[in-house]
């Protein structure tokens, strides 16, 4: 599934890409993070958008809810 998920240039940002210098180790933290935690555990994503970084937590949290608003 992630690999067709929406929101990959912010899993996996272009170099040249101005955001490239915060979005990449964000993305390596989280997806640390999501592998590392005590199972099971639930998220919550707060302004989320697409939900860009739900791949990295689907095959370990019980639970991931995403929330943002819309305009």
């Amino acid at each position: 599934m992630a690999e067709n998920w929406p929101g990959d240039y912010r899993r996996r940002p272009p170099i040249s890409s101005p955001t490239y210098a915060v979005r990449a180790p964000l993305a390596a933290w989280l997806r640390d993070e999501a592998a590392r935690r005590p199972r099971p555990y639930r998220v919550l994503d707060v302004g989320c958008g697409v939900k860009p970084y739900f791949p990295f937590f689907e095959p370990h949290a019980s639970e991931y809810v995403g929330v943002d608003v819309v305009e």
